[in-house]
């Protein structure tokens, strides 16, 4: 027996438990916008530097996957059965797929142009015109795999016998061909891992540089400390034998002066190499996490449903909620980018707080006026 109930009345009836992904969502949104919209502000003027070339490139682009991939995440829940625009449907996934593999390919750009200027400095470093080449590049191979997206999710329609009512809803489609959709899911799986093992080998290798850089920092500070030792001793050694033979001879003050000083100037560089380890090891481990709690999660949801077409029908209501907040989290990987590649820069932090320091004052004298 079906239970009279209008289309729309379903609709909000399965949104209704998509509710707290909602509430993520728009955190997402805010977040996202903040974060990189922030580095978009402070980014142009920050004094040039080689190495952050490719940062607001970065901004840019998770600024738009964490936006589109949101509103397109809402878009999904809002119109849960009734989702009628077949265009809307296939360009979403398209740019999507299009928007976040860009971002991971320019993860892969910013950590090899890393890699050659610490382990390679002396090698021929990316121009201007070099990097415009590589960033459309990576475009274009981000815009070819995301092709056979559009051919593979359109508005399907489901009958619920129950209801008494046909369905409209985006997925992915089931008259599709599960080999050509398990191949291209392999496809993105192979793209993706490639990126990761790439991004993980570079930065390893910068590592192991940065490693012997403040090894041999501190071999040389105790070489320099052994000298200073032996020097030490033959002078006050000499100095008692003048003593002895003539008292009216002093040893000035001022050499000592100056040893202090720079065993103090060389104890700051093995202080600061130190700290740049510290700091690119910090970086490593945020990079990896980011990586493997954001990225790998929504992949291995993405080859599950391409090889069963029945994944979500499958599943009861906690679980569809769960699987479509895993699915979804590569948006909080464009959310976290911003936080890692610029907050933790020492000047970016210095000129963002400026900035506000400056618009406060500048709003204290113009109340006070």
């Amino acid at each position: 027996m079906s239970t009279y109930i209008t289309l729309d009345e379903l609709n909000n009836q399965e949104a209704e438990k998509f509710i707290p992904l909602l509430i993520i969502y728009v955190i997402y949104m805010v977040i996202g916008t903040l974060g990189n919209g922030t580095v978009l502000l402070v980014h142009p003027k920050l004094k040039h530097s080689d190495g952050r070339h490719f940062i607001p490139y970065l901004a840019a682009v998770n600024l738009t996957s964490s936006l589109i991939g949101s509103c397109f995440s809402i878009l999904l829940i809002m119109f849960r059965v009734n989702f009628y625009s077949q265009s809307r449907c296939r360009f979403g996934w398209y740019i999507v797929t299009l928007t976040q593999t860009f971002a991971s390919f320019i993860l892969v750009v910013i950590a090899s142009d890393h890699y050659r200027r610490i382990c390679k400095p002396h090698s021929k470093q990316m121009n201007k015109r070099v990097r415009i080449c590589v960033l459309l590049s990576t475009f274009f191979l981000a815009a070819m795999l995301a092709i056979p997206l559009p051919f593979q999710y359109k508005v399907a329609e489901n009958y619920r016998s129950e209801y008494n009512l046909t369905t409209y809803s985006c997925h992915r489609s089931a008259s599709s061909d599960p080999t050509i959709d398990s191949l291209y899911a392999g496809v993105l799986m192979l793209a993706g891992c490639c990126s990761t093992v790439a991004i993980f080998v570079l930065y390893c290798k910068i590592g192991q540089t940065l490693r012997r850089f403040v090894e041999r920092g501190e071999q040389n500070e105790i070489s320099m400390i052994s000298l200073d030792s032996k020097v030490k001793e033959g002078v006050d050694n000499k100095g008692f034998e003048e003593h002895s033979s003539t008292t009216n001879t002093t040893v000035p003050s001022s050499g000592a002066q100056k040893k202090r000083t720079e065993k103090e100037a060389r104890k700051k560089q093995v202080n600061h190499r130190h700290h740049v380890m510290t700091h690119f090891v910090k970086i490593f481990i945020m990079i990896s996490l980011n990586y493997l709690l954001t990225l790998i999660p929504s992949a291995v949801i993405v080859v599950h449903q391409s090889i069963s077409i029945t994944f979500w029908n499958s599943l009861n209501d906690a679980q569809e909620v769960g699987l479509t907040f895993f699915s979804t989290l590569y948006i909080a990987h464009n959310i976290i980018n911003p936080f890692i590649f610029a907050f933790m820069d020492h000047e970016f932090r210095a000129k963002l707080r400026y900035i506000i320091t400056s618009v406060k004052c500048r709003q204290w004298f113009c109340s006070c006026k």
